[in-house]
């Protein structure tokens, strides 16, 4: 039993280290890069530009209001606005997490930012990266400057969980039966 145990959740680590989407980069669908400051750039050619992507890109027409949230200067880890951020691969990537659910957040590194898109239902965790950001030169991808968040959603909404998270129960409840089974046999 004791054995077996051991096995499941030897099992399960190595399955998650394949799944973990830190390894793809981001949560989110990318939107597009920016040249300048999320922080100071005119909010109405932002929104315009966002707007503009919902009509390319999803054949959808929204009117966006942006409502900047949450902002977060590296190499800071949480601030009194409730988000967190987690810092991996030399500040390249990492986690972050709001109190509510937002719609957009963005990473300024250089001297750009991207924009990513949570979908309307939001997220309040995911995955940053600052792949889609060249340095000056145009070579390497800098670090991370700040991350921003946007369009805070109202908390009671509903977040879907992550698959890694439908997983682990489905493999517990698995593992569950297995014990009852081996069980009602002895």
């Amino acid at each position: 039993m004791e054995k077996t145990c051991f096995t499941l959740i030897s099992f399960l680590f190595i399955l998650f280290g394949f799944l973990n989407p830190a390894q793809s980069g981001y949560t989110g669908e990318y939107m597009f890069t920016l040249g300048g400051n999320d922080s100071n750039y005119e909010e109405s050619l932002l929104e315009t530009a966002i707007e503009d992507w919902f009509k390319k890109i999803k054949n959808t027409v929204r009117d966006i209001e942006l409502d900047p949230y949450s902002k977060l200067n590296t190499p800071g880890t949480s601030n009194g606005d409730g988000i967190t951020v987690t810092y991996f691969d030399g500040n390249k990537s990492g986690t972050w997490s709001t109190v509510k659910p937002v719609e957009f957040y963005s990473v300024k590194g250089a001297n750009e930012f991207a924009l990513y898109w949570l979908g309307v239902s939001g997220l309040n965790f995911g995955y940053w990266s600052t792949q889609h950001l060249l340095t000056p030169n145009g070579k390497n991808i800098p670090d991370i400057s700040h991350l921003s968040t946007w369009n805070p959603l109202q908390s009671s909404q509903n977040t879907v969980p992550e698959p890694a998270t439908l997983m682990l129960l489905g493999f517990g409840l698995i593992g569950l039966a297995g014990v009852g089974r081996q069980a009602r046999k002895k």
